[in-house]
């Protein structure tokens, strides 16, 4: 048995020594939706519960380069994959006297079938501490919380928990939070890479939070975040602000962030300045079926030449991608994706209701770069991506415990889509089936 096994084996075995003990003491409150129990102690000066998840998901996808795959010349990747992936969670968490908070969370993520062998491969490679933190109150409206966890701002447009990976996204660094009734005001840090502190070589990335919450129709943030990697010798501010409110029915967003700081060093050193808006409007009719439309517009700079000393593309930094740029996620990586160009998002979606408990909705995406790309001879090259369409499909079976999700998408490609990013010029399709279970 290696070593890595045993450690892992050891914090399971405790892990799940202290789930039996538990579960042997009488449940003082009925469990709400994620604690599959909970339990008052001494006299309600602690409590303690645990919770899990079990999420599978089988999606079907072809290669992502609008090519049909030649068996003759083994170009393009071949079409019809498959392949079904879980993530399985296990979780604690404990109030103590009302002023510390503890939680761990493990996880297993995995690929069906990957293991090596249905016997021999029990290494857990996919086994990992997902969170694990404490939280203290210092005063009322005073936290802090330390530790690995995940982090969420906004509409997790920079930073986001990227929970439709099944991994999912969480950091290793705190949070010191005053959150008054009017307002919330976070400072936060992340270790991203190193292992120690190394404020010359290491990867970090810090960072301050406000937002007014006091009306509805009326919500705005202001968010600053500061990443520096020593390796590339980057220093990179990015700060803006996102406003949403709500009245009646309508629904609104708008954001705009603006990026600058250098990478590099000496005469290979480059200026970062890019900038990223965004705006969206929904509107709910109020009737049975909750009809609602939204419409949005997004729009992040590019950089069309790669050779002076400027950097002009605006880095999505540790955003939930998957959220704004279509299911397929074509864009995911920006701006690896659209190979600096930047990314224009021009959209819309109709949600429906037609049962209890489902929905329905139909969204169309039309990409484009923001920036062209160009010939060696310095013509512009075409920037036109395509049209994207997702319809999704989603059942609660059991209000925050069991639900049931399923889509299929398609993208058409554009002229840019060949000239710019080099693809091919078929369309693509994309499928899924999700079990998402709670408890």
């Amino acid at each position: 048995m290696s070593t890595e096994h045993k450690r892992w084996s050891s914090k399971v075995k405790w892990f799940l020594v202290i789930a039996m003990v538990a579960l042997l003491l009488p449940t003082s409150a009925i469990a709400k939706p994620g604690h599959v129990a909970r339990w008052d102690l001494w006299k309600g000066k602690a409590k303690v519960w645990f919770s899990g998840q079990y999420l599978i998901r089988s999606e079907f996808f072809q290669g992502k380069d609008f090519r049909n795959y030649d068996k003759t010349t083994n170009i393009g990747v071949p079409k019809d994959q498959l392949y079904i992936g879980h993530r399985a969670r296990l979780a604690a968490g404990a109030l103590l006297f009302n002023r510390v908070k503890l939680f761990l969370q493990v996880q297993d993520v995995r690929l069906w079938g990957t293991e090596t062998n249905t016997l021999g491969d029990y290494s857990a490679d996919n086994f990992d501490l997902h969170q694990g933190w404490a939280e203290i109150k210092i005063v009322d409206a005073l936290k802090l919380k330390a530790g690995r966890m995940e982090m969420i701002y906004d509409n997790h447009r920079l930073i986001g928990n990227v929970g439709w990976t099944l991994q999912a996204r969480s950091f290793d660094g705190f949070q010191l939070k005053y959150e008054p009734k009017a307002f919330q005001l976070h400072a936060f840090y992340a270790m991203l890479k190193g292992g120690k502190i190394d404020i010359d070589g290491g990867n970090h990335m810090t960072g301050l939070w406000f937002r007014l919450r006091k009306f509805k129709a009326f919500r705005p943030s202001l968010l600053f975040v500061l990443d520096a990697n020593g390796a590339t010798k980057q220093v990179r501010g990015t700060a803006g602000t996102f406003i949403q409110g709500a009245l009646s029915g309508f629904k609104y967003t708008a954001e705009f962030y603006a990026q600058f700081g250098s990478v590099g060093e000496g005469v290979a050193k480059q200026d970062i300045f890019a900038w990223m808006a965004a705006i969206s409007a929904a509107y709910t009719i109020n009737m049975a079926t909750k009809p609602t439309f939204k419409l949005w517009g997004e729009f992040l700079s590019g950089d069309s030449d790669a050779t002076d000393k400027k950097i002009g593309t605006f880095n999505t930094l540790f955003a939930t991608n998957h959220k704004f740029y279509g299911f397929m996620d074509f864009f995911l990586n920006l701006p690896a994706h659209t190979k600096n160009g930047g990314l224009m998002d021009v959209g819309g979606s109709f949600k429906l209701s037609p049962a209890k408990k489902m929905a329905l909705i139909l969204f169309a995406h039309y990409f484009q770069l923001m920036s062209p790309r160009k010939t060696i001879g310095g013509k512009d090259l075409d920037s036109s991506l395509g049209l994207e369409f997702d319809l999704i499909a989603k059942y609660v079976v059991f209000k925050g415990h069991l639900s049931l999700l399923a889509g299929f998408s398609t993208f058409v490609p554009f002229k840019g889509a060949q000239e710019s990013l080099g693809k091919g010029d078929q369309p693509e399709f994309w499928g899924f089936l999700q079990m998402n279970a709670r408890f």
